[in-house]
């Protein structure tokens, strides 16, 4: 027995021993077995969401590449170019085209260009009137880099929609890069709604987390965060251990984590980043979903009995788990394919190195070759160079230490710094990435991507240069003393400066940007711009009204962008205004003064001319044949040397008024007073015309006289007395320089201009003297021993005069030899007004001729005068050749005159006290007893065109010159009435419009009629005095045998308008007296 029992002892024993090592076995194996399994399921889930991160960025890097290769293409560079210059159609078309050939299976997919001021255009609704400089994704493209956005709800169609934008990038002319636009290609979210949608078992979701630890998608349905409906951060969760995972997650580390929610059940949280962003995600499974099957050591106890075949289950998860992970390989080998193709597209470098002081590169991509010159070969593990080695020596501390300080902060870096190629060059890069860390914290190692970012910054360096220099010019342009006005070529206002705000009253600059011309406070100034001319490059100056009843003068005039072969750009409208107000008065003061001045020293050289001249009529005719009786010699000396001093005050008088007529012309012209009368005229007429009025000259000097016309010569555009006037003034001044020789009077055509020229034998002009001739008050030469002649205003006004048609005039001289004072001036267009002066004069004379001469014995004349003096010389003139005379001191008393006896003629000054000339010419006009008295006015004011238009029938100018005065007296005389009346008939509207302009200004009453029925129908009813009319129209109605025979129509003055025979001139109007 007792072998058995220590036999059943040893078995028993042995048994016990076996179940004990079975079951220690059985413990530890379902420990070591748990613990597997623990490890196993873990990494289960990290794969998965690892595979899944890998198919998540793919399809992110898609998306990216697509945008960059799209804005990189020269096709889409030409479309952003024309939408620059307001061409939007081939943009709209790119967009369609990439949106065609896009690979996306989302059924929202919009490619969007965006100029840099924010507007835009899609592929769908084309170019928009919206504006998206607020949206994030832009202000972050616009500064130079690819951004993907957070998701946020689009405005038209309210759908959750995901950006991916990137910078357009146009080179220069000169080689240099600059942003022109972004380039956004917007998504919706469904990319990320099947990512977790692959989650979805039970009570498994996924999660995306932005930097800020802002929940963006979610499994769960909790809410999450959106722009219109933000959510709280988990960094700043109740829970400790959620907002430890979400540091993790935001630092960019890789992990799992259980957590245990307060009010719900235990998790297991597996995180890692999103490759390509700065969002991380994580995969949220229930903690029972891996801890099931693993109970206490109680349970397995009681399971020992199945060990086995848990230990094979657990065998058989294993394999399972196995398998998984080599297919989870395989797929990572696949995706790691996809990834290396997708960085082989991207234009930029993509590395991963170790943290050392060296860089070195574990992984670079091929593209560092276009950038460095040297193969990614040559520096992966330092083979031949390191990488630290290119990076300029001024930035490897700078780039260091900013490294250094977002590894220690857990943040990805952003720095900016100059490498040097294999050739020597040297190149800027912006490097983006971030670290990754060991278990114990520790950063092992970096990845990111390198762009060149050289042009950029020369584009930068440009911008900024610019900048100061757009800062100083707009600076000198604000302190400018005129105002400035900067206007766009559509004509909205750009830029005002502070003397512009000033003389408007306008508000602060800011708050008239971007508004309309004409709907600002400026309204007049852009009514009175010449919009058309401007753009066509003419300079425009004008006159406007300021507020506050002030007077500005503005000249405006086009901004345009040179281009080398084509024309320029016009860009907009450049306007400076200046006040000229005080200017104005200052020039009225002026002119006021000069006139009043005028009016004093004129009217006693009248009384001074007239009483020496009856003095010396006087003498010839009573005193100079009685005293030849005498025949005493003294008194014969006394009569000559009497006579003698006559003759020196009539001649010093009359060098005074034209003394005093200089200086009121040169007053007008700079007042802008002077009446131009512009007519088509002949230049030849004019040389005749200066010449006869200069030829007392020569006969005194005893200088020959030459000319040099040619036979034919066409017309020019000017105001005929002017360029009489400077003629005879050049000529004058040659005879007056001149001792010996001649003066020769030639014209020439030059091209389109007419050349006159004066040349005298005279003693010449010094070189240096010769730019001064044409100032005022300027006389060349010694004023102490070449007597001033003249006040030096003289050639002064001929300038003026010949700029004021368009010329110019010039001297040229050599000192002892002569000179040569010549002007040019431009031929007349085919378009010019016609020469009316043939019709006047014609017209004059056809009515003086056919007026019946009415005799009277004695006619009585009115004298109408302020001054004594001048109504006691005109008496004496008047009555000595037998007119009765009487007198009037002003318009009142000249009225009541006439309403006592009604006079024959009256002569009238203007500047009168109480009623001035013209009010009291007007009264006459108007009351039918006094309507048909002539008028002459005698007066120093030059205001003819406003005594025609009263209806006066002479205007003459003071001092009197005798002749003309009675020899227009004795005229209107032998009329008996002022015949003012004339009918125009001619079916061409411009040519009755011209004529009846012309006659209105020389005081004629005209009546227009459009064909020879009217116009005989109005000649019948209102009896003309002459009735001009074409002679086409007159011979289709016979108007003249018309009304040859009608009463009261026998003495008419018929002129008929024709085309000139002259072959050379073809248009030019004729008249011919019937």
């Amino acid at each position: 027995m007792q072998p058995a029992k220590i036999a059943s002892g040893k078995i028993w024993w042995g048994s016990i021993l076996f179940f004990g090592v079975l079951a220690v076995g059985a413990i530890a194996v379902y420990s070591r077995l748990r613990g597997l399994t623990l490890t196993s399921k873990l990494d289960s889930i990290s794969l998965q969401l690892n595979r899944k991160a890998y198919a998540l960025t793919a399809d992110l890097q898609a998306r990216t590449t697509e945008v960059r290769t799209l804005a990189a293409s020269a096709r889409f560079d030409q479309a952003v170019r024309a939408a620059q210059q307001g061409d939007w159609r081939p943009a709209v078309a790119a967009l369609e085209q990439a949106r065609s050939r896009s690979q996306s299976k989302d059924k929202f997919v919009l490619f969007l260009l965006a100029l840099t001021d924010g507007t835009y255009a899609t592929n769908l609704a084309g170019l928009t009137a919206k504006n998206i400089r607020d949206r994030p994704y832009f202000q972050a493209a616009i500064g130079g880099r690819t951004f993907l956005s957070p998701p946020y709800r689009s405005r038209s169609t309210g759908e959750i929609l995901l950006n991916v934008s990137t910078p357009v990038v146009l080179e220069e002319p000169g080689g240099q890069e600059s942003i022109a636009g972004v380039l956004a290609l917007a998504f919706s979210e469904e990319i990320f709604l099947r990512w977790l949608a692959a989650f979805r078992d039970q009570k498994r979701y996924g999660l995306v987390v932005d930097k800020q630890g802002q929940v963006l998608f979610r499994g769960d349905g909790e809410p999450r965060h959106l722009p219109e409906s933000p959510q709280p951060s988990l960094l700043n969760a109740d829970d400790p251990t959620l907002a430890a995972i979400a540091r993790a997650m935001v630092a960019g580390q890789t992990g799992v984590e259980r957590w245990s929610p307060p009010d719900d059940r235990a998790k297991y949280v597996a995180f890692q980043p999103l490759i390509g962003t700065d969002w991380a995600i994580a995969l949220v499974v229930p903690a029972t979903d891996i801890e099931r099957g693993l109970g206490g050591l109680n349970q397995l106890a009681a399971l020992v009995a199945i060990v086995w075949v848990a230990a094979a289950y657990l065998r058989w998860r294993q394999l399972v788990s196995l398998a998984r992970e080599q297919y989870g390989a395989q797929q990572l080998v696949e995706r790691e394919q996809v990834l290396q193709a997708t960085i082989n597209n991207v234009a930029g470098v993509v590395y991963r190195c170790r943290n050392d002081e060296h860089w070195t590169m574990e992984f670079i991509s091929d593209f560092v070759e276009s950038l460095t010159g040297y193969p990614a070969a040559e520096l992966c593990e330092n083979r031949q160079r390191t990488f630290a080695s290119l990076i300029h020596p001024e930035d490897t501390e700078r780039v260091a230490e900013q490294v250094a300080a977002s590894l220690q902060w857990r943040r990805p870096f952003d720095v900016e710094y100059r490498i040097i190629r294999v050739d020597g060059e040297m190149r800027w890069v912006s490097d983006r990435g971030q670290g990754q860390w060991d278990t114990q914290g520790h950063p092992i190692a970096l990845y990111g991507v390198l762009f060149d970012i050289t042009n950029r910054k020369a584009a930068a360096k440009a911008l900024q240069e610019a900048l100061q220099e757009a800062l100083a010019l707009n600076a000198i342009l604000e302190n400018l003393a005129e105002g400035l006005l900067v206007l766009s070529a559509e004509g909205y206002i750009l830029q005002t400066n502070h003397a512009l705000r000033t003389m408007y009253r306008l508000p602060d600059a800011s708050m008239l940007g971007g508004i309309p011309l004409d709907r600002s406070p400026m309204v007049g100034l852009a009514a009175a711009l010449d919009w058309e001319a401007v753009r066509q490059g003419q300079a425009t100056c004008l006159e406007i009204t300021l507020p506050g009843q002030r007077i500005g003068r503005a000249v405006a005039s086009r901004i345009a962008k040179p281009q080398a072969k084509t024309e320029s750009e016009y860009l907009g409208i450049a306007v400076l205004v200046r006040d000229i107000t005080v200017e104005r008065e200052v020039d009225k003061m002026k002119t006021d003064f000069i006139a009043t001045v005028s009016h004093e020293l004129r009217t006693p050289l009248t009384s001074v001319l007239g009483f020496a001249s009856i003095v010396q009529e006087k003498l010839a005719a009573d005193l100079a044949p009685a005293l030849a009786t005498l025949q005493d010699k003294k008194v014969d000396r006394s009569f000559k040397r009497v006579k003698a001093n006559l003759d020196i005050i009539t001649a010093e008088a009359e060098r005074l008024t034209n003394l005093i007529n200089d200086v009121l012309d040169i007053a007008k012209m700079e007042a802008g007073k002077i009446e131009w009368r512009m007519e088509t005229l002949d230049l030849r007429e004019v040389i005749e015309r200066a010449l006869n009025a200069t030829a007392s000259l020569f006969e005194r000097s005893g200088l020959a006289c030459h000319r040099n016309l040619p036979a034919t010569m066409p017309l020019v555009m000017g105001d005929r007395d002017r360029l009489i006037q400077v003629v005879v003034n050049l000529v004058s001044n040659a005879v007056k320089f001149t001792t010996k020789g001649a003066v020769t009077c030639g014209i020439e055509v030059r091209g389109d201009r007419a050349v006159v020229g004066i040349q005298d034998t005279g003693m010449g002009i010094a070189a240096e003297d010769c730019p001064k001739v044409f100032e005022k008050f300027k006389q060349v030469g010694d004023t102490l021993t070449d007597k001033p002649k003249g006040t030096g205003l003289g050639l002064s006004i001929c300038k003026q005069i010949v700029e004021h048609h368009g010329g110019r005039i010039w001297v040229e001289s050599v000192l002892g030899q002569g000179s040569t004072f010549s002007f040019d001036l431009p031929l007349a267009s085919g378009g010019a007004a016609p020469n009316l002066q043939p019709l006047l004069d014609s017209l004059k004379q056809q009515m003086e001729r056919n007026t019946p001469i009415i005799s009277k014995e004695v006619k009585r004349i009115l004298v109408v005068d302020d001054e004594v003096a001048i109504r006691e010389l005109l008496r004496q003139e008047l009555e000595g050749v037998g007119y009765e005379v009487m007198e009037a001191r002003d318009g009142v008393e000249a009225l009541s005159r006439v309403k006592e006896c009604r006079p024959d003629l009256v002569l009238m000054d203007v500047m009168m006290p109480q009623m001035n000339g013209f009010d009291t010419a007007a009264v006459l006009r108007n009351n039918p007893d006094t309507a048909t008295v002539p008028i002459v006015m005698l007066s120093i004011v030059q205001d003819r065109e406003r005594g025609y238009r009263l209806g006066i029938d002479r205007y003459l100018s003071k001092p009197i010159d005798k002749p003309q005065l009675l020899g227009e007296i004795e005229g209107l005389l032998q009329q008996g009435t002022s015949t003012k009346k004339v009918l125009i008939v001619d079916r061409n509207a411009s040519t009755v419009k011209t004529l009846s302009e012309v006659l209105q200004a020389k005081g004629y009453t005209v009546v227009e009629a459009q064909n020879g029925v009217e116009g005989i129908e109005k000649a019948l009813a209102i009896k003309p005095d002459a009735i001009v009319v074409d002679a086409l129209v007159s011979q289709e109605t016979d108007m003249v045998q018309t009304l040859r025979f009608e009463r009261d129509m026998e003495n008419v003055v018929f002129l008929l308008l024709g085309e000139g025979p002259d072959l050379d001139r073809p248009g030019q109007e004729t008249l011919r007296p019937v």
